[in-house]
């Protein structure tokens, strides 16, 4: 796996087939001191239609009045033209917008990831992908709890229990402060990783992909929660798949601490540096997380999820 170590004045003049074929872009505590003041949240964005699109650009293009009356004048005279060049700069556009997403195919597509057991997409809609709820049903807490740890034992991916009023502060937290980065050590500096609440799942991106690719930077993990059993049991289960080209299991694993760290009900004073990143991003210091990693990092670095 190769490297490129930049701060993100400089990351933001790369190409994006330089982003896509060097997946480890990280940030040495020497040259991060640029990096970022505002950051939008990355997710599934919905495009206008095409014909909206249109006009919105027509309003903005300083020479469309300029020559509007004698388009008009144009295609009144000669329609057949008229419509032949239309014709023609619309099949330009898409032959723009098919290159464009070729371009973006040579990265992993953000929900091909292996799932639990054979390939599928992930996150599952529902628990039932995974295992047979009505089945459950009649087990105790303890038992589900038992039977969820085993099943993962031997599968890839990472997995847990989580607590129901774990997961309903967790969940609390993140309407009001949706987005957030973690690092992770990468040689002499960190790694800064994304993530995102949607839903109620969590994705995660590098954010060297994200500053590149915006909403089309794949994720190197998914957590998905399930919450069936969250009222008749008191828990809710957790599974999480990661791309083991972009980051490790062990590496997934300290995400998923950082997170139950900073959301949960035990995040304290902590959490205000999340209220800051999504609130007053001028006022974020990268140095602060860093320290809070340094603090904690014999737990998060000893491949346990608790």
């Amino acid at each position: 796996m190769r490297s490129l170590k930049v701060c993100l004045s400089c990351l933001r003049r790369l190409p994006t087939s330089l982003c896509c074929k060097t997946p480890s872009i990280f940030y040495s505590e020497k040259c991060v001191g640029r990096w970022l003041t505002v950051l939008r949240p990355f997710s599934v964005s919905k495009h206008l239609p095409d014909n909206e699109e249109k006009k919105k650009i027509d309003m903005k293009n300083p020479y469309f009045d300029k020559y509007k009356e004698k388009l008009k004048k144009f295609e009144v005279s000669s329609r057949e033209e008229y419509k032949a060049k239309i014709s023609d700069m619309e099949t330009r556009e898409v032959k723009q917008k098919v290159e464009r997403r070729q371009e973006l195919s040579e990265c992993p597509p953000p929900t091909k990831i292996k799932g639990i057991g054979t390939p599928v997409q992930w996150p599952p809609q529902s628990l039932d992908e995974i295992m047979k709820i009505e089945l459950m049903q009649d087990k105790s807490t303890e038992e589900i709890d038992k039977i969820w740890k085993e099943y993962h034992m031997t599968k890839d991916g990472i997995f847990g229990v989580i607590k129901e009023s774990d997961y309903n502060g967790m969940m609390e937290k993140s309407r009001i402060c949706p987005t957030f980065i973690f690092p992770i050590p990468r040689n002499d500096g960190y790694e800064f990783i994304l993530c995102q609440f949607y839903n109620k799942d969590v994705y995660f991106t590098p954010l060297g992909m994200f500053q590149l690719l915006k909403e089309n930077a794949p994720p190197c993990l998914i957590l998905a929660h399930f919450p069936e059993f969250k009222e008749g049991k008191g828990i809710v289960l957790m599974a999480g798949q990661y791309d083991d080209k972009i980051i490790t299991k062990a590496q997934a694993l300290n995400l998923a601490k950082q997170l139950s760290i900073y959301y949960g009900t035990m995040a304290g004073e902590r959490f205000n540096l999340v209220r800051i990143f999504n609130h007053l991003p001028e006022k974020f210091k990268h140095t602060d997380l860093i320290d809070e990693y340094k603090g904690m990092k014999p737990f998060l670095e000893d491949n346990q999820l608790v």
